[in-house]
């Protein structure tokens, strides 16, 4: 099966770990992550823009729920779950896309799309 262009990614929890501090579990559906590349996330405050710290997988057999050591990464493809560690994770929000960005240029795209997410959401179930 042929890797799509279009990256894909999806925050699924949002958790404290001793020794990597917050971390986000994801589904990286499709495309790829590497440590130092920026990502944009929705937050509680607004969009979170951030760097890969560490990538993160679970050892062979095991869940990504479970406690224990974690496989490091410096690079990896979808589609499978991943733990990343990065700083200013502590008000992410799961449930949302997580975008990668290459330039300025896309991180406002994202923040912009973050942020019009949020609006929409607000209006429909939040009056």
């Amino acid at each position: 099966m042929k890797e799509k262009d279009e990256f894909e990614c999806t925050v699924l929890e949002v958790k404290m770990i001793e020794g990597h501090g917050t971390t986000i579990d994801v589904i990286l559906v499709n495309g790829s992550l590497k440590v130092g590349d920026t990502i944009i996330l929705a937050g509680f405050n607004g969009p979170i823009v951030t760097k890969i710290r560490a990538l993160l997988t679970p050892q062979p057999m095991k869940e990504l729920r479970v406690k224990g050591e974690y496989l490091h990464h410096d690079e990896l493809h979808g589609a499978m779950g991943i733990k990343i560690a990065a700083p200013d994770l502590d008000n992410a929000l799961a449930g949302g896309e997580l975008y990668k960005a290459e330039t300025e240029d896309d991180i406002q795209d994202h923040i912009d799309e973050i942020e019009e997410t949020m609006v929409a959401f607000t209006d429909k179930y939040i009056k």
